[in-house]
């Protein structure tokens, strides 16, 4: 009887050991998965606090048209939290900096630091921008 509960635990310690080797692994990535980041000295993506309409040299994602780039951070106590406040950031600078609504704005980007801060990178193409203008003027 004893042997059966040793040869027991010893295969429940294996299942747990598997489990978290593939916890582990699924949760490794913190970024998109068509994502190249560019680096500062401290860590970060080069688009962490940024707005800007070119991304050569700052964001090395697939870029397939023109249009506008801003980056939001939150750090809270989950990375759920982190996550949809560091969205409403991003989506608020966007929308400031390209002078329009953000209807049609998407996330190209995600990076979790190490100290469990969530940035983000959104994007909206001109042409959709130009789009909402057209349907604001009389």
């Amino acid at each position: 009887m004893d042997f059966l509960m040793r040869k027991k635990n010893r295969n429940y310690f294996i299942l747990l050991l598997v489990l978290e080797v593939f916890l582990f692994c699924a949760c490794a990535s913190s970024t998109d998965k068509n994502n190249v980041h560019l680096y500062d000295e401290s860590g970060l993506p080069l688009w962490a606090g940024k707005t800007f309409t070119n991304p050569q040299g700052i964001w090395a994602g697939p870029v397939t048209e023109k249009g506008y780039y801003a980056s939001g951070q939150a750090k809270y106590s989950d990375e759920k939290s982190s996550l949809a406040a560091a969205e409403l950031d991003a989506k608020v600078r966007l929308a400031d900096f390209a002078r329009s609504s953000i209807s049609g704005a998407y996330r190209v980007d995600k990076f979790t630091a190490s100290d469990g801060r969530v940035y983000v990178l959104f994007f909206i193409s001109e042409k959709s921008v130009k789009n909402q203008h057209k349907q604001v003027e009389p």
